[in-house]
């Protein structure tokens, strides 16, 4: 096996062929050659730098690609470089360019995403943040009535009702009135402070709600379609009833929580599908092979395969999926036909 040539020699070699190919030089009256001073190269001028100053340098190229234009290769000629892989593969240049390019775009799309996702749990973690302490402004506020609740009712407990009505009957009806009054109050302020926080945990519910709703939508993009989702998604709760009554089927909103029940839910399906073909198959009447008829396997079989399939694909008739089920199962099972 001759080996590998070299970068250089891949170009050198397509740098001749070019040369080849192009049209030969006009010729040129180049005159007289004239002598050169003592030391110095025929042909070529002296130039002096300035005095004082050193001779400008000059800049190689850094990459291969300026290397080549350099050199004056086309850029299509370096990009029609071969490399081989440990594995033994040969790769162009451009081929590792264009992947290099599709790697990039896809490691900005990550970083995107992954810059979005970080924004969204700073969201909902600020949100939960402000649902919490908005709970704690709340539970205090109905603690409080709660408490001037039970000083009312200590205050009311320890007056002897009797024997002030006895001694002073417009005193006793007057505090009892006011004891009332501010006991009142105080049930109103506990009752509002009890709503204001189940709206709280109802907003939130809904809140949250929305959010995975539209995450559903994200993970499932079929369940866009409206038809699809009311004939779909019925027949996953339906599942889930198996192992959750219909009260607990209302608390499953996760959308990961449903995600995961709708694969499952179609995988299931799908066994069930396969056992129920299987079975049709087995119940089937096998077909009487008349003495001599040859028997079909290996291309002849797949060739049958492929012929029923795309005429099952094209009538869409029950009788043709049934046998090109059966001639795919027949080749799975090792049923020679």
């Amino acid at each position: 096996m001759p080996p590998e040539k070299t970068i250089i020699e891949q170009l050198t070699e397509r740098m001749a062929a070019r040369e080849a190919e192009a049209p030969p030089p006009e010729d040129e009256d180049l005159g007289e050659p004239t002598e050169a001073p003592e030391g110095e190269a025929p042909g070529v001028e002296a130039q002096d730098a300035p005095e004082g100053e050193a001779p400008e340098s000059v800049e190689l190229p850094t990459d291969l690609l300026g290397f080549g234009k350099a050199a004056g290769w086309e850029p299509e000629d370096v990009y029609d470089l071969t490399i081989t892989l440990d594995t033994g593969d040969k790769v162009k240049l451009g081929e590792i360019k264009d992947r290099l390019q599709v790697y990039e775009r896809e490691r900005d799309s990550i970083k995107a995403q992954e810059t979005q996702l970080r924004e969204y749990a700073q969201q909902v973690q600020t949100q939960a943040q402000q649902y919490l302490t908005q709970r704690q402004e709340e539970g205090a506020e109905a603690q409080d009535a709660r408490r001037e609740m039970a000083i009312l009712e200590a205050r009311y407990g320890s007056v002897d009702w009797d024997k002030l009505a006895a001694a002073d009957p417009g005193r006793a009806a007057y505090l009892q009135q006011q004891l009332a009054a501010e006991y009142a109050g105080a049930q109103r302020k506990h009752a509002e402070a009890v709503s204001k926080e189940q709206q709280a945990i109802a907003q939130m519910v809904e809140h949250t709600r929305a959010q995975h709703a539209k995450a559903l939508l994200e993970a499932v993009p079929e369940w866009r379609d409206s038809s699809a989702l009311q004939a779909e998604f019925p027949e996953v709760q339906r599942y889930l009833g198996q192992w959750f009554r219909p009260e607990e089927l209302e608390t499953i909103y996760d959308w990961r929580a449903i995600s995961l029940a709708r694969k499952a839910y179609l995988y299931d399906q799908g066994k069930q599908r396969a056992k129920e073909t299987v079975e049709k198959v087995k119940a089937a009447p096998k077909p009487v092979l008349r003495p001599g008829a040859p028997m079909l396997h290996g291309a002849a079989a797949q060739a049958r395969e492929k012929a029923l399939i795309r005429k099952a694909r094209e009538s869409r008739s029950q009788s043709d999926k049934d046998a090109a089920a059966a001639a795919v199962l027949s080749r799975a099972f090792g049923i020679k036909r």
